[in-house]
């Protein structure tokens, strides 16, 4: 795997770990959202049965109140009342789910029963009204007539009668009704024994028996109206029962919603927590695999640079792995190779320079005594000539084995420079490769800034996470208080608080069980504080061998410079061997073509000793001049096997 893509693979896995850490976030956040419009749902809901409650109350408040006092008014409004609330009812029914829309269709048929029984209720109490204003017709009648007759006795029991009416009034029951009846019976026997006139006692027996019948007929709907009463009662109770009903169904919806949200909260908190450990322990993997691979490699690379620089050409780079290191390591040991077969034809080059001028240096002075010979005996020129003919022919033999040295030693100058040339590219190769796993380094030390950004970011969020809690805990710390408050007020109350007192006792449950929880948060949020410091710690030293490596990276390419600039001069000094080979190569033109001369002085010298000695003279400067050139190329062979001899 090359470098690239195992940065690729971290970044990859990076990015991923934040973009399910996000999800995860949104996901929370929905539910939550989702929660509260279900809570704010469901105390609607409260809201609402309590209104209904309320004014279901009203109504009965109002229902009591004209069954006291009957008037039109009084009733068209307890039944515009009865008909908004029906209507409310039934629209919210429509609305709700069908199990809390059973409740309300409860609900609604026993408000339209109480409607339809108070309608029947009012027609009864305005026929209650009716009847009373006949009854007190009649007594008014009967008054009249008994106080045209100035009968005090008929006139007591009337008074007696009517007080027992104003009984019969205010509660219309079996007793007041006897009564009532036995007092209007006795005043009737008493008529009939003192009127005398059959008209008068037709109109009083006929007013008192429509009297009687009122007071059974008061009885009666008043009776009615007491079986309509408890009938209201009856479907007050069945309303408020089906309120509480709702509302004990909507409370345990809420506590189901709330648990459901509190296990989804614990849940999603895990899920990030192990998704947040799993993400940063891969990325320290494979970012520890990285740099561990990458040291290394650099390592091998360094210490092959450093032999080779000291001269042990023989040195290989073992490649390391599949990446562009294991790339660098072949490019190393290929210029390397390059290198040590140019060095070694270098060197071999140099030996036969070096031989070739010790050869032309002996042959040079060999030249030049035969010259000195030749100018000092010029009398025996016949013997000189026919001696310096065989030195001629040795001379042309050297300068043959000379001349073919030269030119071995110059094709063997060309390879060293077109192989100088190849090493010289192999070396700019590989300060590029240096050069481009510089900027990866670059690129991989500005990756693990920006992991150590993150790390610190979550860590952040990790100690805004702890002030929540604590906040949490301080909110459990006052509910548990105020459900503390609320159980000895409720204990002061006594019979009466009971129910508030169960109520305190779960609310201080629920108190109890939000500060455990808040514990256990913050004993988990203090562990992943701890490991976000390891963390920390980690991606520190992290970064300080992110920095090592490049330092080891500058180093390679420092390393890689200095073996191109060896090379540079190698090939630089073999363009000087060259020169002076192609010096050399000169002279021994020019000697070979002296040689030729020499040779035909040498035939002519029987007839001209002038030319002889000018030969000689001319010969003696081309000896000394090759000599010369003999004395620089051998320099020039020590200080070229010197320089090869650096390298093993």
């Amino acid at each position: 795997m090359t470098i690239k893509q195992k940065i690729k693979m971290l970044m990859i896995v990076s990015v991923s770990s934040l973009l399910l850490m996000m999800l995860f976030s949104a996901y929370y956040s929905w539910s939550s959202i989702s929660v509260q419009k279900e809570t704010a749902h469901l105390q609607q809901s409260n809201e609402v049965m309590k209104d209904f409650d309320n004014r279901f109350a009203v109504i009965r408040a109002g229902e009591q109140k004209y069954l006291r006092s009957p008037s039109a008014k009084e009733g068209e409004d307890i039944s515009a009342k009865t008909s908004k609330l029906l209507n409310d009812v039934e629209q919210v029914a429509k609305k709700s789910e069908a199990t809390t829309a059973t409740y309300y269709k409860k609900i609604a048929e026993n408000i339209k029963d109480y409607g339809d029984r108070f309608a029947t209720t009012s027609n009864m109490a305005t026929q209650i009204d009716y009847l009373q204003r006949k009854m007190m017709s009649v007594s008014t009648t009967i008054e009249k007539q008994l106080a045209k007759r100035s009968n005090e006795q008929d006139y007591l029991r009337f008074l007696r009668m009517t007080r027992s009416e104003y009984s019969f009034y205010l509660d219309p029951n079996d007793d007041t009704k006897k009564q009532l009846l036995q007092y209007s019976k006795a005043l009737l026997k008493d008529l009939r024994q003192s009127v005398k006139t059959a008209k008068e006692k037709y109109d009083l027996e006929s007013a008192l028996f429509s009297y009687d019948s009122y007071v059974g007929s008061i009885y009666d709907t008043n009776q009615q109206i007491e079986q309509m009463v408890e009938n209201f009662e009856n479907a007050s109770t069945s309303i408020h029962e089906a309120i509480k009903k709702i509302e004990g169904k909507s409370k345990q919806q809420q506590q189901e919603q709330n648990e459901k949200q509190e296990h989804m909260n614990t849940l999603l908190r895990y899920l990030m927590i192990i998704i947040f450990l799993v993400a940063t322990s891969a990325a320290i993997t494979v970012g520890f695999y990285m740099l561990r691979s990458i040291r290394r490699s650099i390592s091998s690379l360094k210490e092959g640079a450093i032999k080779i620089g000291s001269g042990s050409l023989q040195h290989r780079v073992l490649p390391i792995g599949n990446d562009e290191m294991s790339e660098l390591a072949f490019a190393f040991n290929t210029m390397a190779e390059k290198m040590e077969h140019s060095i070694r034809e270098v060197s071999l080059a140099s030996e036969q320079l070096s031989s070739s001028s010790y050869d032309l240096l002996s042959f040079s002075e060999q030249t030049a005594a035969q010259t000195e010979d030749t100018a000092v005996a010029m009398q025996d020129v016949a013997h000189g000539a026919q001696t310096q003919a065989l030195h001629l022919q040795e001379s042309t033999r050297l300068l043959e084995e000379m001349t073919a040295a030269i030119d071995h030693a110059t094709e063997a100058s060309q390879r060293m420079a077109h192989e100088s040339v190849e090493a010289q590219d192999a070396g700019q190769a590989g300060l590029h490769t240096v050069t481009y796993l510089k900027e990866h380094s670059e690129r991989f030390t500005s990756l693990s800034v920006a992991l150590i950004g993150q790390i610190n970011h979550i860590s952040e969020r990790t100690n805004e996470i702890h002030s929540i809690v604590h906040s949490i805990q301080e909110i459990a710390r006052s509910t548990d208080l105020l459900a503390l408050n609320a159980a000895i007020e409720s204990a002061r109350a006594g019979e009466a608080g009971r129910g508030f007192s169960v109520v305190a006792s779960e609310v201080r449950k629920l108190a109890e069980r939000s500060k455990n929880e808040a514990k256990r948060i913050q004993k988990l949020i203090a562990s992943i504080s701890t490991q976000m410091k390891e963390l920390t710690t980690e991606t520190v030293q992290f970064e300080k061998q992110s920095i090592d490596q490049n330092h080891s990276v500058e180093m390679t390419e420092l390393v890689f410079q200095t073996v191109s600039n060896c090379i540079s001069s190698i090939h630089e000094r073999n363009q000087i061997v060259q020169q002076a080979m192609n010096n050399a190569q000169q002279a021994n033109h020019t000697l070979a073509h002296n040689l030729l001369e020499v040779s035909a002085i040498a035939q002519q010298s029987a007839a001209s000793s002038e030319q002889v000695n000018a030969s000689s003279q001319k010969q003696k400067n081309d000896v000394q001049h090759m000599n010369e050139a003999a004395h620089n190329l051998q320099s020039l062979a020590t200080v070229l096997r010197n320089e090869v001899n650096t390298y093993e």
